[in-house]
């Protein structure tokens, strides 16, 4: 496992995803970006039986004890950029690389789901000629808060767009050019002023990723809003396959819901909505939100897996997302867990 993300308090004890055999390295980063390497035992402690990682006293690791977020009488809190509230995760967040037993299931193939996507397509990358993927999205498709976007304002490279770029290269040798047309707060209005430039560009794969601003707008839930969300990515949808586009929809997790913002009942529905869509015209759905709420039955989702208490996934949390795409690109149904860096293994 490599840079599973942590968020420690005091001397408390967290839970690894998976049970370590070896920690091999423990880090963070400085202000500077630059890499800050933590001693066991001087800085943390792991209890293999257990499979936990704490504090120690006197760790150099900071204490999450300290992360600052402010609630109002009813509970929630407000955000707010300046001062920012809740205050960001990153300086605070350890990356862990850890051994564990491989589970057998994990030397199996994963799931085939190459027929959703086109035999050029497939073609392309097995003979390695090369393909171009376009990212449109919010935030989360711009890599907010990762580390490169956070330090080096390189919003692809510890992003899911990042892993799926060096997942693709690296089992296939095929070559992987990433547009990102992604760009924080932003819904699908985005997508519907960016959808021509993006099919004059002649992308391969068209991987659009909305919903997660969509949901929060006040009465999200009325029928006329969810149905102009459905009709305006159907929309985008069709004009990219009617270009000779692959498409690929991805969707959102359960965002904190002690955001006064949040509705869990629109998360719900318009994550279904997107998977409607993407069954009505025969391409992929990336469901986010199963998988991280498998994985938020083991890790503090908002803590641990988030750079910043509400809804950017940290760098680890963009391997979820990965794991989730990256079926469709099983182009010849011999990919397994084991033979990606990124992918994780949730069961």
């Amino acid at each position: 496992m490599e840079g599973e993300t942590f968020c420690l308090y005091d001397q408390q004890e967290k839970a690894f995803f998976i049970k370590p055999k070896e920690v091999v390295s423990v880090y963070g980063y400085n202000e500077d970006g630059n890499i800050i390497i933590y001693n066991e035992n001087l800085d943390y402690i792991v209890d293999y039986d257990k499979g936990n990682i704490k504090r120690t006293y006197n760790s150099r690791i900071p204490n999450y004890r300290k992360h600052k977020v402010y609630y109002g009488n009813n509970g929630k809190f407000i955000f707010n950029s300046n001062p920012r509230n809740p205050e960001l995760n990153v300086k605070y967040q350890i990356h862990v690389d850890y051994l564990y037993d491989i589970q057998p299931k994990e030397k199996e193939n994963i799931a085939d789901e190459s027929y959703l996507i086109s035999d050029n397509l497939k073609d392309k990358i097995l003979n390695k000629k090369g393909i171009n993927i376009s990212i449109i999205g919010d935030s989360i498709a711009a890599g907010a808060q990762t580390t490169s976007q956070y330090y080096y304002d390189d919003g692809i490279k510890d992003s899911f767009s990042g892993y799926l770029k060096r997942s693709i290269e690296t089992y296939y040798k095929c070559s992987v050019n990433i547009n990102l047309a992604a760009k924080g707060g932003t819904d699908r209005g985005f997508l519907l002023s960016n959808i021509n430039n993006i099919i004059q560009q002649k992308p391969d794969v068209a991987v659009i990723e909305f919903g997660m601003n969509d949901h929060v707008v006040t009465g999200s839930l009325n029928s006329d809003n969810i149905n102009s969300f459905i009709q305006d990515i159907e929309y985008s949808v069709i004009q990219f396959k009617e270009n000779n586009i692959d498409v690929i929809i991805v969707g959102f997790f359960q965002q904190n819901t002690e955001w006064d913002c949040e509705n869990v009942d629109a998360t719900i529905k318009y994550n279904n909505a997107l998977k409607e869509i993407s069954k009505r015209n025969g391409i992929y759905f990336a469901d986010i939100y199963s998988l991280y709420n498998k994985v938020a039955s083991i890790k503090n989702i908002y803590e641990d897996v988030t750079a910043d208490y509400m809804h950017h996934p940290s760098d680890w949390g963009g391997k979820i997302y990965l794991t989730s795409i990256v079926p469709v690109f099983n182009v010849d149904g011999s990919i397994r867990p084991v033979d990606l860096q990124d992918y994780i293994y949730i069961g």
